[in-house]
C-alpha cells in the first residue's frame, strides 16, 4: 500500500505541472488585446475577426471527446507536451499572418493543441485527488492558470507598444514549446487513461456516461453558459469594447482587462474551495445568475471609470467559476469508467458552441454597429443557462 503522503505530495507535483501547461494556453488569451492592431493590420472587420477567432475553438470543441479516446490508448504526457507545443506553433504562425486565410490557417493549428488541455488535464487530476477535493483541484487548475489572462495582456500591450504586435507574439511563442518538451519528459508516470481505468468499450461507456443521472442537463448548460462567461465571447469582444467603445489605448486595454482577469483568478479558486462544502451546482447557479446580470450591464459604461473597472473586476470573479464547478460535479456524480468519455462530451459540445456563439457576437455587433446587442445576447444565454442547472439541483 502506497504511503499517504507520498501519494498527496504526488498529486500536488502533476497539479502543478498541469496547472503551469494550462497557464501557457491562457498566457496567449491576452491575444485579445492585440486584435484592434489586428484587424488594422490585416483590414478585417468584426465578422471576419469572429470568424478567424472562432475557427480554432470550434476544431479544439470538436476534437475533445477524440482527445479523452486518445488518452485511452497514449500516454497522457505525450497528448499535454504535443498540445503545448502546437499552440506554440500556432501562436508564431499569426504573429507571420499577413490575411484572413493565414490568420484563419493559424487558429486552425491553435485549436488542435488547445483541444488537449482541459479534457487531458482534468482527467490527470480526477484521478489523483479524491471526490472530496477534486473541487479545490480543479479550482486551482483553472485559478492559476487565469493568472496567464493577467499577464498575458499586459505584456502582450507593453511588447507591442515597444517592439509591435508581430514581434510581441514571437516572443510569446518560446514558452509553450519549453513547457511542451518538458512535460513529455517530467510526467513520465502518467500513463493512457486506458492503463489507469478498466474499461468495458467505448461504445458502452459513452452510452454509460450519458445516462449518467443529470450529465445531459449539465452538457446543455455549459453549452449556453459558454456564449457569456468564461473564456468564450467575453473574452474575445471585452477588449475591443474598451479599445472601440471606451476609446481606451492599447496598454490601457491591457490593464484595465487584466483587472477582470485577476477576478477570473480569485473567483474559481475562493468559490471552488467554498463550493465543496456548499455543493458545485448551488454555486454555479449563483454564479450564472449573478453573472448574467453583469454582463448585460456591462455596455451602460460609456467612459472608463472606477465603477467600470470595478464592475468588470465583479464579473472576473462570478464570470468564470461556473466551468470548473460543473466539471467538478460530473466527476463527482460519475464512474471512473465514464468520466474521462463524459468529460470529453462536457467539452466538445460545450465549448464548441460557445465558439460558434463567439462567430455569432462577432455578426451581431457587425450588423448593429453596437457591442449593446451583442452583450445583451450573451447575458440571455448566460440566465438561460442557469435553467438546466437548477433543474438538476432541484431533483438530488
Amino acid at each position: 500500500m502506497e504511503n499517504p503522503e507520498i501519494v498527496e505530495k504526488s498529486a500536488r507535483n502533476v497539479l502543478v505541472m498541469a496547472t503551469l501547461s494550462h497557464m501557457t494556453q491562457h498566457l496567449y488569451m491576452g491575444v485579445s488585446v492585440l486584435y484592434p492592431s489586428i484587424m488594422a493590420a490585416l483590414q478585417l472587420n468584426y465578422a471576419e475577426l469572429g470568424l478567424a477567432v472562432s475557427v480554432g475553438a470550434i476544431l479544439a470543441g470538436i476534437l475533445q471527446l477524440l482527445m479523452s479516446i486518445l488518452s485511452r490508448y497514449t500516454p497522457r504526457r505525450i497528448i499535454l507536451g504535443f498540445g503545448n507545443i502546437l499552440y506554440s506553433i500556432s501562436e508564431f504562425g499569426t504573429g507571420l499572418s499577413q490575411n484572413f486565410y493565414q490568420l484563419f490557417s493559424a487558429n486552425l493549428i491553435g485549436g488542435v493543441g488547445q483541444a488537449v488541455q482541459h479534457p487531458i488535464g482534468v482527467s490527470i487530476l480526477s484521478d489523483k485527488f479524491r471526490k472530496a477535493s477534486v473541487g479545490g483541484a480543479l479550482g486551482t487548475f483553472y485559478g492559476v492558470a487565469y493568472l496567464g489572462n493577467i499577464i498575458g495582456p499586459i505584456f502582450l500591450a507593453t511588447l507591442a507598444t515597444v517592439i509591435g504586435w508581430r514581434n510581441s507574439l514571437f516572443l510569446f511563442a518560446i514558452a509553450p514549446a519549453l513547457i511542451g518538451i518538458y512535460l513529455i519528459i517530467y510526467l513520465r508516470g502518467e500513463w493512457s487513461a486506458g492503463k489507469t481505468v478498466k474499461h468495458v468499450s467505448l461504445r458502452k461507456d459513452l452510452l454509460s456516461g450519458i445516462h449518467v443521472k443529470g450529465a445531459v442537463p449539465v452538457i446543455m448548460a455549459q453549452s449556453l453558459l459558454a456564449g457569456g462567461t468564461g473564456m468564450g465571447a467575453l473574452v474575445i469582444y471585452t477588449p475591443l469594447f474598451l479599445a472601440n467603445q471606451i476609446h481606451l489605448s492599447t496598454l490601457n486595454v491591457g490593464i484595465v482587462f487584466s483587472i477582470m482577469m485577476l477576478g477570473g483568478v480569485i473567483g474559481p479558486m475562493v468559490i471552488g474551495k467554498y463550493s465543496d462544502r456548499i455543493g458545485y451546482m448551488k454555486a454555479a447557479i449563483i454564479c450564472s445568475l449573478a453573472a448574467s446580470l453583469l454582463v448585460y450591464l456591462l455596455p451602460s459604461h460609456i467612459i472608463s471609470s472606477p465603477l467600470m473597472i470595478l464592475h468588470l473586476f465583479l464579473l472576473g470573479i462570478l464570470g468564470f467559476p461556473a466551468t470548473s464547478l460543473l466539471q467538478a460535479h460530473l466527476s463527482t456524480v460519475a464512474k471512473a469508467s465514464q468520466r474521462d468519455i463524459l468529460l470529453g462530451l462536457f467539452f466538445t459540445i460545450g465549448y464548441g458552441l460557445a465558439a460558434v456563439w463567439s462567430a455569432v457576437m462577432g455578426f451581431i455587433i457587425q450588423i448593429y454597429g453596437s457591442f449593446k446587442p451583442a452583450y445583451e445576447f450573451m447575458a440571455f444565454l448566460v440566465l438561460l443557462g442557469s435553467l438546466p442547472m437548477i433543474y438538476v439541483k432541484l431533483q438530488r
